[in-house]
């Protein structure tokens, strides 16, 4: 009975002690300190990658423990949009530990531009290993779009451009804007600005071209046609502007941001493509007529344009030459008179040259008479109002024993 009464005393003893230890070291406990870190790492069209840290240091004398960390994500109006479970550990005294995760929430199209991040967790107290005191704590961070947003890249653009006829209107041409979207979100092109200007920054056609939405890290093609001014064809290089306003929208937050891409083309030659499956026609009429001054030719050129613009023939010269023993001999030059023709139109222009007998007879090697007369004429064609040409020469071939006081017509495509 003896015994068992000293053991009551010791244990009675023992707990005041324990009793008062925890009672000093309660009142000593200091709180520790906890910093947050929550960022949107990335968001699309569906969801949203948040990346937390939070970092407690303990400045007490004894361990604590962190029971798990519970993270509850709402908009700024109080929806629930997700929640996030940390594991948590012990950290010892007069130490720090971090606490990381990487999460993915999805949402809806809602009206948010920050999300109200809720903490809650326990601290709990171990001393002497037999009496636990816990603590809770509720900590609100909070996160925004803002830098993702922020972080809008435009989009890639690759111009192709092709001429493709030319009408009465101008030169029509085909275009397609292949556009890239480089970022993780959909984005949006409302409409596309299309300038073709010259080299001395002349607008020589212009085109709107209506978007729409481009995935994320996909492409979109968007193809178009026009009609450039007949004055493009005395540019350089044509450099085309493609501009234009892409926007994003992400949980109700809207972002626009301008894009602008330049190509420059070389302007092809025009009769590369304004007689395209087509070919002009053009005659040679000539008479002949003996006079006493000499041999007088009238000499026309009869042209049949066959395309759907008006073209102009110009710097025309006419020469007459006789040919002996590979040789050739100048007899009469002149110029012609410029004509412009019309489309699916023919025209005919003429002039006339003498050639004094004596020149027409003994310009040759000896003879009389030459092998043959050959008539050419050369000069230029290009379209009305521009300054772009391509040459024209066409040559007939006339046996003299048949000059007489008649007509020849020498026909060439």
């Amino acid at each position: 009975m003896k015994k068992l009464k000293v053991l009551l005393i010791v244990l009675i003893a023992i707990n005041i002690i324990l009793a008062s230890v925890l009672v000093i070291d309660t009142q000593l406990f200091e709180a520790p300190e906890i910093a947050v870190d929550i960022e949107v790492l990335d968001v699309n069209s569906e969801e949203i990658t948040l990346g937390t840290n939070i970092e407690v240091e303990n400045p007490n004398g004894f361990d604590v423990t962190i029971s798990d960390l519970k993270i509850d994500s709402k908009t700024k109006d109080g929806e629930s949009i997700g929640n996030i479970i940390i594991k948590g550990g012990k950290i010892s005294s007069s130490s720090k530990k971090s606490f990381d995760s990487i999460d993915k929430l999805s949402f809806k199209n809602d009206n948010f531009d920050t999300i109200e991040n809720t903490i809650s967790t326990t601290i709990g107290i171990n001393i002497l290993g037999f009496i636990t005191k816990t603590i809770p704590l509720k900590i609100t961070a909070h996160a925004s779009f803002e830098k993702i947003l922020a972080d809008l890249d435009s989009p890639d653009i690759d111009i192709n451009f092709a001429f493709d006829d030319v009408s009465i209107k101008g030169i029509n041409f085909s275009t397609s804007l292949d556009i890239y979207n480089p970022n993780s979100f959909e984005i949006n092109v409302n409409r596309i600005l299309f300038d073709v200007l010259t080299d001395n920054n002349s607008n020589v056609g212009s085109l709107e071209i209506y978007g729409n939405t481009i995935k994320p890290n996909s492409s979109e093609v968007f193809s178009s046609k026009g009609t450039l001014e007949f004055e493009a064809l005395d540019a350089e290089v044509l450099i085309i502007n493609v501009s234009g306003i892409v926007g994003a929208k992400i949980a109700g937050i809207n972002k626009n941001v301008s894009f602008s891409a330049d190509a420059t083309f070389n302007i092809p030659e025009i009769k590369s493509f304004i007689f395209e499956n087509e070919s002009i026609d053009v005659s040679l009429p000539v008479q002949f007529r003996f006079t006493a001054s000499g041999l007088m030719a009238t000499v026309g050129l009869k042209i049949y344009n066959p395309s759907e613009v008006d073209i102009i023939a110009k710097n025309l010269v006419c020469n007459i030459s006789r040919l002996d023993d590979g040789e050739m001999s100048l007899l009469a030059q002149k110029e012609m008179d410029s004509c412009e023709i019309g489309h699916e139109k023919t025209v005919c222009i003429k002039t006339q040259m003498r050639i004094p007998y004596l020149t027409y007879l003994f310009s040759g090697s000896g003879k009389l008479l030459p092998e043959w007369i050959i008539l050419n004429i050369q000069g230029d064609f290009s379209i009305a109002g521009t300054r772009q040409a391509f040459p024209l020469s066409i040559s007939a071939y006339i046996d003299p024993h048949f000059i007489r006081n008649s007509d020849f017509a020498v026909h060439e495509s």
